[in-house]
């Protein structure tokens, strides 16, 4: 399911009221002028929303994948779980096993909810 700048994808009305909130805070967390060029959304995730931000900047053009937690367990349990996964993560980027690095900006500020 792609998606244009702003839109986030087909979805509800509170979807994407809740993807502008989200936008608005990755991009208050973004360093310098980095925007949001693109956000797309990805199929799977059955305890979260997934996308694919792709960035543009003065350094150039990169993606993250931001993780929504969308069900009530996992939004009242956020931080502890992202808290360990990011753990895991930092103890795997100097192994074989393959794993994307963590962006330093983002992986543990906490999105106000409404």
């Amino acid at each position: 399911m792609s998606s244009g700048a702003g839109t986030g994808g087909a979805g509800t009305e509170l979807e994407q009221a809740d993807w502008g909130a989200t936008r608005s805070w990755v991009e208050q967390g973004l360093p310098g002028a980095e925007r949001i060029e693109k956000a797309v959304r990805l199929r799977g995730g059955w305890t979260s929303q997934m996308r694919r931000l792709d960035l543009r900047g003065p350094a150039g053009r990169r993606s993250l994948v931001l993780r929504s937690f969308v069900r009530p367990f996992h939004l009242r349990n956020a931080h502890g779980l992202l808290t360990r996964e990011a753990a895991i993560l930092r103890l795997l980027a100097d192994t074989e096993v393959p794993a994307h690095p963590l962006d330093g900006h983002l992986h543990l500020r906490r999105r106000p909810v409404a």
